[in-house]
Formats: C-alpha cells, structure tokens, sequence
C-alpha cells in the first residue's frame, strides 16, 4: 500500500461516491481527455437545446403569422361569395 498523495477519480452514481485510484499517468491523462471530452459533450447538448429552443420560438411564430394571414384570406373570400 502506498502512502501519499496519489491520483483519484471520484464520480457519483446516484447518491453513492465511487472512488478510483489511477495507477500510471497514463491513466490520469486518459481520465482528463475523458473529463474533457465529457465536458465539451454537455457544452454541445446546451447549444443544441437553445437552438431547438430558438427554432421552435420562429416555427410557432411564422404559424402564428400564417394563420392570421389564412384567416383574412378565408374571411375576403366569404364575403366575396356572399356579396354576389
């Protein structure tokens, strides 16, 4: 057993601590490019997420702008049709 300071990686899995200790440098920087990469992932899904969030707001709105537009066409349409 060794004493001293020594690399671990310690990570959550529901409400439990899961420690693991990192034997060679090797390990430490697979665990970091890891970390790193990890990081990068949930920096993506946040800008997936605003930007489906943004598509969304303009999809509702055009629709929004659409039906207005249908719904005065419909209306001059009808009235055309009673008038004559």
């Amino acid at each position: 057993m060794l004493l001293g300071p020594y690399p671990l990686f310690v990570r959550r899995e529901g409400k439990q601590s899961v420690g693991r200790r990192l034997r060679t440098p090797q390990e430490v920087a697979r665990v970091r490019e890891d970390i790193a990469a990890y990081d990068r992932f949930m920096a993506l899904c946040k800008e997936f997420v605003q930007a489906t969030e943004e598509l969304a707001d303009v999809e509702r709105a055009q629709a929004a702008e659409d039906g207005i537009k249908k719904g005065l066409k419909s209306r001059s349409s009808r009235a055309r049709k009673s008038r004559g």
